[in-house]
């Protein structure tokens, strides 16, 4: 490691003409380390035509060269001492601000990774608005599970908001139709997933599967616009199993459940004012649970307008 610096002095004291003044107006230049040596150690003094007292001067300027050599020799030698341990701080920053580095990018990648999904049979991307705690997917089918704390609800004085539940999106078409299985074991109260449509925190509609008081099972729907929420469409169901439908036409939006994915009840009808912003998908919530897994499977969309006003078909 010190070898360099070494290297590098002795280079350029040797590319130095060791200039040893005997007196003004004399000069005697050499490159000759051999004659150095000689004069140092007093041995026989070539002829150089020079006085007894020329030769004294002479061995003593060198003497004083080499003295001077070596003091920035060793002065050269303590300054690398010092100056190591701080190189080698910075090098140490540099290698820990690379390696932070490449874990930001890679936990960019996965991030971005985990915001962008992609469901066998439906041909859009989907993207998160706020991570679920966890998800999976498994053919035509998704899990999402909602930590403690998420819900998706405005009360009806708009006193009280919540927008955290994690929504898996994507934007639809002009119409559509759109149909999906909802599976969860209703472990706590209000408990719940649904299909929505959201434009932003202040504006979209759901149609939530939930657990209501008394152990109930509610299909309920709401539409919230400019935070305010109508909240008043419940229907009673049985098991903790349902078929949940949005299908469109034109300005017109429909709402409808099923027991067994083939006899449709209408929930209810409505205008959506954001449809240029509107996307559409899914959304779990565990708003008094440690958190709620819900399964949307026999996902099915049509990109185009119900003809039948009473089923959505």
């Amino acid at each position: 490691m010190y070898s360099l610096p070494m290297l590098f002095y002795g280079w350029v004291e040797k590319k130095r003409s060791l200039r040893l003044r005997l007196s003004d107006p004399d000069w005697i230049q050499t490159n000759d380390l051999l004659l150095r040596r000689q004069l140092l150690y007093s041995a026989e003094l070539p002829d150089l035509g020079i006085s007894e007292a020329q030769r004294y001067r002479f061995i003593g300027a060198g003497k004083r060269e080499i003295k001077f050599f070596y003091e920035k020799f060793y002065s050269g030698f303590r300054l690398i001492g010092y100056i190591c341990p701080f190189l080698l701080l910075v090098m140490k920053s540099i290698f820990c601000c690379i390696l932070l580095t490449l874990l930001l990018v890679q936990n960019s990648t996965l991030f971005a990774q985990k915001k962008i999904v992609q469901i066998p049979g439906i041909p859009k991307t989907w993207n998160w608005i706020n991570n679920p705690k966890e998800f999976a997917i498994r053919e035509n089918s998704i899990a999402i599970t909602a930590a403690k704390g998420t819900d998706q609800y405005v009360s009806l004085d708009g006193k009280y908001e919540s927008n955290n539940a994690p929504k898996l999106l994507f934007t639809p078409g002009k119409d559509f139709i759109f149909t999906a299985k909802l599976s969860t074991p209703f472990d706590s109260l209000y408990d719940g997933g649904a299909i929505l449509l959201y434009s932003d925190a202040g504006n979209y509609a759901k149609l939530l599967f939930e657990k209501a008081e008394a152990n109930s099972i509610m299909v309920t729907s709401s539409v919230i616009s400019q935070k305010q929420t109508d909240d008043d469409y419940h229907v009673a169901v049985k098991g903790t199993e349902v078929y949940l439908k949005v299908a469109t036409s034109g300005k017109a939006i429909c709402f409808y459940y099923s027991a067994d994915g083939m006899q449709w009840n209408i929930v209810r009808t409505f205008a959506f004012k954001q449809r240029p912003t509107m996307k559409l998908g899914f959304y779990a919530q565990s708003p008094l649970g440690p958190s709620c897994t819900v399964s949307f499977s026999e996902i099915k969309y049509w990109p185009k307008a119900f003809t039948n006003f009473n089923t959505g078909e």
